[in-house]
């Protein structure tokens, strides 16, 4: 018969979440009474472990009419007896057995010497004194208040501040060596510390600070922890080892059957890592799926080994199983690496010829499915499998339609893919086709058939003589209208303090998803056009479109990439007298950037008395970091596409890293990944400087690398030491030449941008193209 009691303490003020504690008599081979203690962390009333001896022998006493001595029970971990006035958050973990036990009486025949006595009397008095200092001097509230704050901080994402909280109470624990709670707390830190490492990927380090936990301390997470850093490391024996320990400090009950079957497949994978041959991994994932089938990481190292071993059909199922299961995320908690793993084997899968097919006939009904279809596309893009992205986008819009709603949003999306495959007469084929079918959407009164006639009879969308202005394919060049918002910034600026972050829940935007799936393709057909240099009939299409934007936050909406793009195509040809009128023949010179490139884009300039036009050649979202060798993101697909298309011996400018110091350095330190801006700008133009030389001794390419663009406010600071870090480390380069006018782009006080340069509140104006040529008539001298 089992008894249940709640004992509570306040979490703010002591470390810990809520526990349930089995308490049994240690004598009793078979307990007459176990009591499930529910600790919950709630309520201002901590708990220490005397009151929960005190409830212990309440209840036997009441059960039978002799009960235990209370002048002699003790609390026992099964090691060592714990004090009384200790709290219970930081005396024991989840699902733990805790004994009470009886003192054994003093033995006849064994009384010390009156001397003997004394002197032990002594020294155990003194040792109380000691001890008691120790007590009245360690500062146990304020730093468990301290803690707490830094688990905050780490639930926040804020990994560094959480870090430097967790070591300053680390070392200030480390002060009372032999103070219990010190020590306990000293533990948690180091496991908290060690997590912090183990997320970031960080696997030696966070080897060391789990290490520092002394075995016989170290709790279940302790050891499962440095059991992964070891995997990290590969040090795989070690990793079976720690993986054991902390299978053997599993409770009882459903959630010590689930942490089991989290530690054997950890076991599994290591063991399959060490031995890929043996059959011992695929027997251990199939014991933990008999007994819990829909198990995510068992079911996803199945298919890995499958996968593996050249069976990707077979492991196909499983990963869809798995995808599913990840899906479902308010049913589920499934963490952020199984997901991720999930995602890559189906893209791995995906990507092998004939697949398509065999996946279509696998998911069965499902296929005929347009957001499912679109959902495995997506995962295939974010891996950078973009030819089976493309064909599961076909087939989801060949089944699709507007009165079921998603066939704006496949065709958007299939128009991405093929921009990231550089297919720009494909991707405009697909707008063409999508706006005749679907002539009566409307929004605002601009209707799809209203912009299908201004493009209708253009075929070849890079023709030159809509560069030029001389087509009869469309209309003529007519001059850009009102832009609203002028000088506004249409790029959201991530910020560190979430009090500061934009609340898209507050968005000023009345369209419905529908209406921004149309108005997000038609803007993404402006990009390709402008991209491909489709520019005369720019300015009508534009000019329809505009009033679309007026009174909305569309760069607070799911096609603000759209809109910002077709807002910086808009003010550049504001400032466009007329497009390439000129006949003549010129030569290229290739700007390789993300939006950056729209500015200088099919502007000319002279070079040693030949003339150039610059040909944007655009990879949209890629930071320096997405360059780096193990990334299959898709943005670094759409790179090495664009590198593919720039034709051998061609001149070329290269400009990025102006989204790394808007959306990546300083989250990057935030999360504790580097340990200060410096060093994360130092590895991020390491990756950059790496990639550009590879391709450009690959292609012969001659090479520019242009400064990051100091338009924002919110970054200058940080692109500034990007800028200058980048230049120092170019000094060195036999292949990379930089165009050093950085300072020339701000104002006379260095604090702002030169408003000569300035046009939409987040890229150059055109006027900027003059420092360009001079960059690099300088250079090349």
């Amino acid at each position: 018969m089992a008894e249940n009691v709640d004992l509570t303490v306040f979490e703010d003020e002591f470390p810990g979440g809520n526990i349930v504690l089995y308490v049994h008599y240690i004598d009793e081979e078979n307990p007459k009474l176990s009591l499930t203690v529910k600790h919950v962390s709630s309520v201002k009333s901590p708990k220490t472990v005397g009151d929960l001896l005190e409830e212990f022998l309440s209840l036997y006493g009441e059960k039978f009419s002799l009960g235990l001595p209370r002048h002699r029970a003790v609390i026992s971990n099964g090691i060592d007896e714990i004090k009384n006035s200790r709290y219970l958050p930081v005396c024991f973990e989840n699902m733990a057995d805790v004994f009470l036990k009886i003192n054994e009486e003093k033995k006849e025949g064994s009384m010390e010497s009156k001397s003997s006595y004394k002197a032990k009397s002594k020294a155990q008095k003194t040792e109380r004194k000691r001890i008691a200092k120790d007590k009245k001097r360690f500062p146990e509230k304020k730093l468990v208040a301290k803690f707490q704050e830094g688990m905050k901080q780490q639930q926040s994402g804020l990994l560094k501040k959480a870090y430097e909280i967790f070591h300053r109470v680390s070392k200030k624990c480390e002060s009372f060596p032999e103070h219990p709670i010190a020590n306990q707390l000293l533990n948690i830190c180091l496991e908290a510390m060690g997590s912090i490492h183990l997320a970031n990927k960080k696997f030696r380090e966070a080897e060391k600070i789990f290490s520092r936990v002394p075995e016989e301390k170290r709790s279940l997470r302790g050891w499962f922890f440095l059991g992964r850093s070891y995997f990290g490391i590969k040090n795989y024996k070690e990793a079976v080892r720690c993986f054991g320990n902390a299978k053997e400090k599993v409770g009882k009950g459903q959630d010590a059957k689930e942490t089991t079957w989290d530690i054997d497949v950890w076991i599994g994978r290591s063991v399959y890592k060490s031995k890929p041959t043996s059959n011992l991994p695929i027997e251990i994932f199939e014991k933990v799926l008999k007994e819990s089938p829909q198990h995510a990481m068992a079911t996803l190292q199945y298919a890995q080994v499958a996968v593996d071993r050249g069976r990707g059909s077979d492991a196909l199922g499983h990963i869809l199983q798995t995808l599913i299961h990840c899906s479902q995320t308010l049913k589920n908690k499934v963490d952020g690496d199984t997901v991720k793993l999930a995602q890559r084997l189906f893209a791995q899968v995906i990507a092998a010829p004939g697949m398509v097919d065999i996946l279509l006939r696998t998911i069965a009904s499902a296929a005929q499915s347009p957001p499912a279809l679109g959902y495995l596309a997506n995962v295939a893009k974010e891996n950078g499998v973009i030819g089976g992205c493309s064909e599961l986008l076909s087939r989801a819009i060949a089944i699709s339609s507007i009165k079921e709603g998603s066939l704006l949003n496949l065709s958007l999306s299939l128009v991405h893919a093929e921009e990231i495959s550089m297919n720009y007469q494909k991707a405009f084929d697909i707008c063409k086709s999508i706006l005749a079918k679907t002539p009566e959407v409307k929004v605002r009164g601009v209707s799809h058939r209203d912009i299908f006639k201004i493009i209708s009879k253009i075929t070849k969308v890079d023709h030159p003589s809509l560069l030029q202005g001389s087509s009869h394919e469309c209309v003529g060049w007519e001059p850009i209208g009102t832009l609203e918002d002028q000088g506004k910034c249409q790029v959201n600026v991530p910020h560190l303090n979430k009090e500061t972050k934009t609340d898209l829940g507050s968005c000023r935007c009345t369209y419905s998803a529908l209406e921004l799936d149309s108005i997000g393709l038609c803007f993404a057909m402006v990009k390709l056009m402008y991209t491909a240099g489709c520019l005369q009939p720019l300015p009508k299409l534009i000019n329809l479109l505009l009033p679309l934007r007026v009174n909305q936050d569309l760069h607070l909406t799911t096609i603000r990439n759209e809109h910002a793009y077709f807002t910086c195509i808009s003010h550049v040809l504001k400032r466009f007298k007329a497009p390439l009128t000129e006949r003549k023949e010129r030569k290229v010179i290739y700007f390789c950037a993300d939006s950056h490139a729209m500015a200088p884009a099919w502007q000319t300039l002279e070079l040693k008395g030949v003339e150039y036009v610059i040909k944007p050649m655009v990879v949209t979202g890629l930071k320096c970091w997405h360059l780096r060798a193990e990334s299959r993101f898709y943005t670094k697909v759409n790179f090495e596409n664009a590198v593919e298309n720039i034709p051998d011996n061609s001149l070329v400018i290269f400009g990025f890293g102006e989204i790394d110091c808007r959306e990546g350095l300083l989250i990057a330190v935030a999360q504790n990944k580097y340990p200060n801006l410096n060093k994360a700008i130092e590895c991020c133009v390491s990756i950059y400087i790496s990639a550009l030389e590879e391709v450009v001794m690959e292609k012969n390419l001659e090479a520019y690398v242009h400064p990051i663009v100091p338009v924002l406010d919110a970054t200058r600071d940080t692109l500034t030491k990007f800028t200058n870090h980048l230049r120092n480390r170019l000094k060195d380069s036999t292949r990379l030449k930089y165009l050093d006018f950085f300072p020339k782009l701000l104002n006379k006080d260095g604090d702002g941008l030169n408003p000569l340069y300035e046009l939409d509140g987040t890229h150059l104006s055109p006027a900027y193209v003059p420092l360009i040529q001079e960059a690099m008539e300088h250079v090349s001298e």
